[in-house]
């Protein structure tokens, strides 16, 4: 096991190719009946929901399957999970899928067994307060993720669209991590190059944006961190040429858990701030990754040791001065963009609109808190210029 993986307190984590078929000995003392929840038809048709039912059976667990969880999973699908969960009153759960199905299995099992009204947990730590209050336990959730992306299989992090809103909700809470992660990179192997890459850059900004904050973390969290952005960098050019390149699947698979280890630790910056509001015209991963640039660049003066000491990754001389350093850095990233055939500025993508720039900045602008937890925290009262500014640099 990697020794990263081993020191994460919050979720067990088995890692391996091939991790899927021990499901039912990992399960074996957690219950007999399961409810297993997936998408709308992808493990079912490329077989894998049939794998994990199977190795559920062969160790005397009966899986019942709850299939229709979409892409960013509305506060609807959420309800109507949390009741089939009453309803058929399972040991645990099992959610087999990318991160929409995990963060509708995290949110859904909340309301069933706490009784928490959905919009009560958009607030931090909520969760764990109603288990305190309650006494209530929430049942083991066993996280089988078939992207390299969100690391919901390991994070205190919940990403659900309230439909009276029309907005994404974050909701965040320690008790919301996964009680087991099985990442099996062989689930990965058939994803398309769109949401490869997608997912791909969204790892790449979780690591990286929690790399610069300034939270606390365990000791082991930068050279983990360090490791994953060239994990990232090396291993997804390898899957444009070849998406059946299962030793980069499983680096591309490890540097997911690993950005999602250090979210739950540090937390992201302003590139996730911003990118909720570009939903309608790029994948999450391409609005966070084409927001890096522009909010490292605003970040630059805080961040400089943490900057070179990333600069040999990039291929770019540490000890050039700082504005030299982060050009080049800058420089690099655009081109490894550009390597995957994905954009490298917001400009360069032809659905933008002056519309979407400003409703990015006030989507910002409503959480103070980020702004003050960035790297270079950003003053409430300039907010509105600077993060104009970033955007369009």
């Amino acid at each position: 096991m990697n020794g990263y993986l081993d020191q994460y307190p919050y979720t067990k984590i088995y890692f391996g190719s091939g991790k899927r078929n021990d499901l039912g000995a990992i399960c074996s003392d957690l219950g007999k009946k399961c409810l297993l929840i997936t998408s709308r038809g992808f493990a079912q048709r490329l077989g894998f929901l049939d794998q994990v039912k199977a190795t559920l059976e062969k160790a005397g667990i009966r899986p019942e399957v709850f299939a229709g969880i979409e892409p960013e999973p509305s506060d609807a699908t959420v309800l109507k999970l949390a009741e089939h969960i009453k309803q058929s009153a399972p040991q645990f759960l099992v959610a087999l899928g990318g991160g929409s199905v995990i963060d509708a299995c995290k949110c859904a099992e909340t309301i069933a067994t706490l009784g928490m009204a959905l919009k009560d947990m958009y607030c931090a730590d909520s969760v764990t307060a109603a288990i305190k209050k309650t006494g209530g336990r929430l049942r083991p959730l066993i996280a089988l993720p078939t992207t390299a992306g969100s690391g919901s299989e390991v994070t205190k992090y919940a990403v659900i669209f309230d439909q009276s809103e029309k907005t994404k909700v974050l909701i965040i809470d320690l008790a919301l991590c996964p009680s087991i992660a099985v990442i099996d990179p062989e689930l990965n192997l058939t994803g398309p190059l769109k949401l490869t890459v997608a997912s791909g850059l969204d790892a790449f900004s979780h690591i990286l944006e929690s790399y610069l904050n300034p939270q606390a973390g365990p000791d082991w969290l930068t050279p983990m961190s360090i490791e994953g952005i060239g994990l990232i960098l090396e291993n997804l050019p390898r899957l444009k040429q070849s998406l059946s390149d299962l030793s980069a699947r499983e680096k591309m698979s490890l540097a997911s858990t690993y950005g999602g280890i250090g979210i739950t630790y540090k937390g992201t910056g302003l590139p996730h701030g911003f990118s909720y509001c570009f939903k309608d015209i790029l994948p999450h991963g391409s609005a966070v990754a084409l927001t890096i640039v522009p909010s490292w660049r605003y970040y630059l003066p805080a961040v400089e040791e943490k900057t070179r000491k990333l600069a040999p990754i990039f291929g770019v001389d540490p000890g050039l001065g700082l504005d030299a350093l982060g050009d080049g850095i800058f420089s690099r990233l655009n081109d490894f963009y550009r390597g995957l055939g994905h954009p490298a500025r917001l400009s360069e993508v032809p659905e933008m609109t002056e519309e979407i720039y400003q409703n990015a900045v006030k989507a910002v602008m409503k959480t103070p808190q980020k702004l003050a937890n960035a790297p270079r925290p950003v003053p409430l009262d300039q907010a509105e210029l600077i993060l104009a500014r970033i955007l369009r640099s």
